[in-house]
């Protein structure tokens, strides 16, 4: 407990004038390689100093073709930046950038994977060719750091971290994937809750849709045509030729005759005395009957 407590004060001291404090604690040494001896454990504590070491120097002196970081980019992510968290990871294999985003946060160089309210992260992603790192493979390595540092305060306001990222080539990884990540801008004394580790996208081939079944179609009977009805011969009217017997019949023998006959006028003539007498005329008496046989005048 002693020496805790001096190696505390040590720390305290040291914050106060230096820009960025890297802290490698025993305890988490134990907790990851497990059993070891005196020996074996400072010798694990020295290859972790030496790994961040070199870790650092690489992202500088190492030069990219694609995205390259800089000693400006270390010195604006570790300057006045306080206690710092930093980790090497390397992985191979299908799955590798997400192996390596995994085992990153539990290197113990990390305090127990809290990057959590980390402000300004450095990522630097090491592969042997340049043409071997896919575009998805950093997405993913950046999603899930980014869904580790967002912290979330009592208001519900989301703060994530400022990543500042960049590739370099190692030809000694030959398949493998390395990545060197350094958190620092915690706040100590504010206590934020870490909000729950956002999983990256899965992307999975789609699944082979079935086979469309063939329609099964009824086949229908044709139908039969409806026979015709018989037609019934209806016998032909029989058609006289000769007109029909009008009052117009007789018109040759109506025009024959004078106008007074036909209108069956009557004469009137004076006698002495006073009196009147009507002549007759044979004809005239004869043209009604005939007339009457014939259907009438054609003046009446």
């Amino acid at each position: 407990k002693i020496r805790y407590e001096q190696a505390f004060r040590g720390i305290e001291e040291l914050r106060q004038n230096v820009d960025s404090l890297l802290i490698i604690n025993n305890e988490n040494i134990l907790e990851i390689y497990g059993r070891l001896s005196v020996r074996q454990a400072f010798g694990k504590a020295d290859d972790i100093l030496a790994s961040a070491a070199k870790g650092i120097a690489e992202i500088i002196t190492v030069e990219s073709d694609l995205v390259n970081v800089d000693f400006a980019d270390v010195s604006k992510v570790m300057r006045d930046s306080g206690r710092a968290h930093m980790a090497v990871a390397t992985a191979e294999g299908e799955n590798r950038a997400e192996a390596a985003a995994e085992a990153s946060l539990h290197s113990p160089l990390l305090d127990h994977n809290l990057i959590a309210g980390a402000k300004n992260i450095l990522l630097n992603i090491s592969v042997a060719n340049a043409d071997q790192l896919m575009y998805e493979e950093v997405v993913r390595i950046l999603e899930y750091i980014q869904s580790n540092a967002s912290v979330q305060d009592d208001d519900g306001v989301i703060h994530s971290a400022n990543i500042i990222w960049g590739t370099s080539e190692k030809p000694q990884l030959d398949n493998a994937i390395e990545l060197v990540v350094v958190a620092t801008g915690f706040e100590e004394e504010e206590k934020r809750r870490t909000l729950a580790p956002v999983v990256p996208p899965v992307r999975t081939a789609e699944a082979a849709k079935p086979a469309r079944q063939p329609e099964v179609i009824a086949e229908l009977e044709p139908l039969k045509p409806v026979p015709p009805r018989p037609v019934v011969q209806r016998p032909a009217e029989q058609v006289v030729l000769g007109a029909k017997s009008t009052r117009y019949s007789n018109i040759d023998v109506l025009l024959s005759k004078p106008a007074y006959q036909s209108r069956n006028s009557k004469f009137v003539v004076q006698m002495p005395g006073g009196r009147k007498e009507v002549l007759r005329d044979e004809h005239a008496d004869a043209a009604p009957a005939r007339e009457e046989e014939h259907g009438g005048s054609l003046f009446d």
